[in-house]
């Protein structure tokens, strides 16, 4: 997959070099280096071929894309809101919106975007985690868990809606489930802080302080700006002395 990246950008390069104002090649090597995670290039790329194309409306979704993964979630949402005025039909922007307005913690409009971007394109399953982790922001956890079912039955290897699902089931109390999400989720992305602050949490709740020591322990290891795992591994300590 890696090659195959590489070998798109190093083509859409001679393309470029070949014809520098051909805006279909700055789209595609965009495209490429958002794929390999150089979200800057992406940035670059696909600003050049809206200079070239002002109506690109793949480039506005490429570019909304990084500057969702950088974090930029104003960037993205507007981005996306050029797309979506010119192709209305255009499902990845409504669900780039809806990922940087759940990032924005605007759960509302990240429901609605998730929903439409849903109603384009109905067996996808990143749209439906979006929207559970909407409806875990709302604290609508039934909402959340049904969501993020869906999500994983169309795409068992979703990491992060077992991550959602799991904080939800926590929520509800139901320590088992959230256990067993939560284990599900660190196994598909052990790198992820979130799984083990559920799980630490839950282990805490249910008594197992020894349990919940080691994963909110791994949890501030892999994120030590998680200040609420903090505060649950200080209750676990104290209650294990």
């Amino acid at each position: 997959m890696k090659g195959e990246i590489d070998q798109t950008i190093a083509d859409a390069g001679e393309a470029i070099r070949l014809d520098p104002l051909y805006a279909a090649s700055y789209g595609t090597r965009a495209e490429a280096y958002l794929a390999k995670g150089e979200y800057d290039q992406a940035i670059a790329d696909a600003t050049e071929a809206l200079r070239l194309a002002p109506r690109a409306v793949p480039a506005f979704g490429t570019r909304a894309a990084a500057h969702r993964l950088r974090g930029e979630f104003d960037q993205a949402i507007a981005d996306a809101t050029a797309a979506l005025r010119l192709n209305p039909q255009f499902a990845f922007a409504w669900f780039t919106r809806a990922t940087a307005c759940l990032g924005k913690g605007a759960f509302d409009q990240a429901i609605a975007d998730a929903t439409e971007a849903l109603r384009l394109v109905p067996a996808a399953a990143s749209p439906f985690g979006t929207r559970a982790a909407a409806h875990l922001g709302r604290k609508d956890f039934d909402r959340a868990i049904a969501d993020a079912t869906e999500a994983v039955r169309l795409d068992p290897r979703y990491a992060a809606a077992f991550g959602t699902r799991a904080e939800a089931h926590r929520m509800k109390g139901e320590l088992d489930r959230a256990i067993a999400d939560a284990a599900e989720a660190i196994r598909l992305q052990p790198g992820s802080p979130l799984p083990y602050g559920t799980r630490g949490s839950a282990f805490r709740l249910k008594g197992d302080f020894i349990s919940a020591i080691a994963d909110l322990t791994e949890a501030l290891r892999l994120d030590p700006q998680m200040t609420w795992a903090r505060r649950q591994l200080d209750l676990a300590q104290r209650r294990e002395r």
